[in-house]
């Protein structure tokens, strides 16, 4: 078998079987219906186009691109580079044709399945990438579970990624141990709460106090504290407390599993877990 281009097609050619027809190229349904060959294996490959046709049972020349772009995007939004995803599908595709999926409407069969098969590997651990990941979120691009199984389905819309964010009247306040706090703000070390560190922060700031000096004995760095007195966690402490709180659903969740659900990475996790639960066993990644 050899394969022509021809005006920017590529034909393929199966051999001349019949040594009078005029062909260019032989066998199949295309150089039967294009190059007029009437080989017996062309007319055989035209009779089977004929009643795959009838049952419905062609395979389609393209697919809808929704799911292969909602897959490389939300690799992306992992960490995972467009080199990792084509490493993972075998090195079938360049960066230009990865990124090209994101705008096109349309892919082939083998793209589509292709893509598919590295986004099973890829979603189940975290990426390397955090410029891919941040670069990725920017740009709006949803995290696989955000999708679930509808991700395929041109009319689904991902699902929000966090609930909405409290007002500061809203923070806990059933987490905050008020002994603990004073003695904080007396100077002892002593282990806080998020919750009972903006009361803390909050407090000394009523009493007259600067919030740098307030801070500082606190062991927080002015930017943060500047934050957390208006009752808003800064990024980092958000990140924990959502950990925190997807492992006092499911502690059985590996470290890998839940990095990658929420876009975080492993060791993150790991050393949530060890802070939250240090008398239980860490379950292994």
């Amino acid at each position: 078998m050899t394969t022509l281009t021809t005006g920017g097609r590529r034909n393929v050619d199966l051999g001349r079987l019949d040594p009078n027809c005029p062909a260019p190229y032989h066998g199949t349904h295309a150089a039967y219906q294009s190059a007029k060959c009437r080989c017996p294996h062309a007319k055989e490959a035209k009779r089977l186009y004929k009643k795959r046709a009838k049952h419905g049972l062609l395979t389609p020349v393209l697919v809808d691109a929704t799911g292969t772009r909602r897959r490389v995007q939300g690799m992306w939004a992992l960490g995972h580079t467009t080199s990792d995803i084509i490493e993972e599908t075998g090195g079938r595709f360049s960066e230009p044709v990865v990124i090209k999926f994101c705008r096109q409407d349309h892919v082939t069969p083998v793209s589509r399945d292709l893509i598919a098969a590295a986004y099973q590997v890829l979603i189940n651990r975290p990426g390397r990438s955090s410029r891919t990941r941040d670069r990725a979120r920017a740009a709006g691009y949803a995290l696989p579970i955000q999708w679930g199984a509808d991700i395929d389905d041109p009319a689904a819309v991902p699902e929000p990624l966090e609930p909405e964010p409290l007002e500061p009247d809203d923070v806990c306040t059933d987490l905050v141990d008020e002994a603990v706090v004073e003695r904080a703000l007396e100077g002892e070390r002593v282990e806080l709460t998020d919750a009972e560190l903006i009361a803390a922060l909050q407090a000394g700031t009523a009493r007259g106090e600067k919030l740098s000096t307030v801070a500082a004995r606190l062991g927080v760095n002015h930017v943060g504290a500047k934050r957390m007195v208006t009752g808003e966690l800064t990024p980092q402490r958000a990140k924990r407390a959502r950990i925190a709180e997807a492992l006092r659903r499911d502690f059985s969740r590996t470290d890998s599993a839940l990095a990658a659900e929420l876009g975080v990475h492993h060791t993150t996790v790991a050393n949530v877990r060890r802070h939250l639960f240090p008398d239980r066993h860490q379950v292994a990644s």
